[in-house]
């Protein structure tokens, strides 16, 4: 317990000191996620939340969400610090990691115009629960380094050559919990049980 709790007040350290670097128009090195605010929290029931996750560069609000036809799903709502636009797909994959689990999915809406939402530089990832995988997609796991593509598309014209950005140590799923770092409530697992899941994992009342 110990050993947790130094853990978590370390991260709560770099959340601060992330956010005083970000809003001072920075960017920092990528802190783990801590929970700030959790379910039946002041703050959770005020914004209407079911967490809040926090680094040194984003803030994460998670809203676990009903929708007709479809498994339960945890709607991940993410700005940075000063709510600068960032695009940075890698970084949201490690979001999607750390607070849903690494085998989790989740999907980005491009919506009708006619329910188009665009107010501010926030973005938003609906995850499924872990045992629910999405039926479309790549199937298998693929990943080249920069060195690995330049070697394979050796000889190629130049405007044949794929591009590849190197990798930060933030742009993995190490360190990330199986079932992250929130809990499913209990109806969103029966629910998954109802439709033919099988889900062993521990759960909690969320508002």
């Amino acid at each position: 317990m110990e050993k947790a709790a130094l853990r978590r007040e370390k991260l709560i350290t770099k959340f601060h000191e992330g956010h005083a670097v970000v809003t001072g128009g920075g960017w920092p090195e990528w802190s783990g996620l801590v929970m700030t605010s959790g379910p039946g929290s002041v703050f959770c029931r005020e914004v209407g939340c079911d967490y809040w996750f926090a680094n040194s560069r984003y803030q994460v609000l998670v809203k676990f969400e009903r929708a007709p036809g479809w498994p339960p799903l945890a709607h991940l709502s993410i700005k940075a610090h000063d709510k600068r636009c960032v695009r940075d797909w890698r970084d949201m994959q490690r979001i999607k990691n750390e607070i849903v689990g690494p085998e989790a999915e989740g999907l980005e809406l491009y919506p009708a115009e006619s329910r188009l939402m665009d107010e501010a530089n926030q973005f938003h990832i609906y995850c499924a629960h872990p045992v629910v995988k999405f039926p479309f997609g790549q199937q298998d796991r693929t990943r080249s380094t920069p060195e690995e593509l330049e070697e394979e598309n050796k000889g190629k014209p130049e405007r044949e050559r794929p591009r590849q950005r190197a990798f930060e140590d933030h742009h993995n799923a190490e360190g990330c919990l199986p079932e992250g770092l929130i809990q499913w409530p209990n109806w969103a697992l029966e629910l998954l049980k109802a439709i033919g899941y099988e889900v062993r994992v521990k759960s909690a009342e969320a508002s």
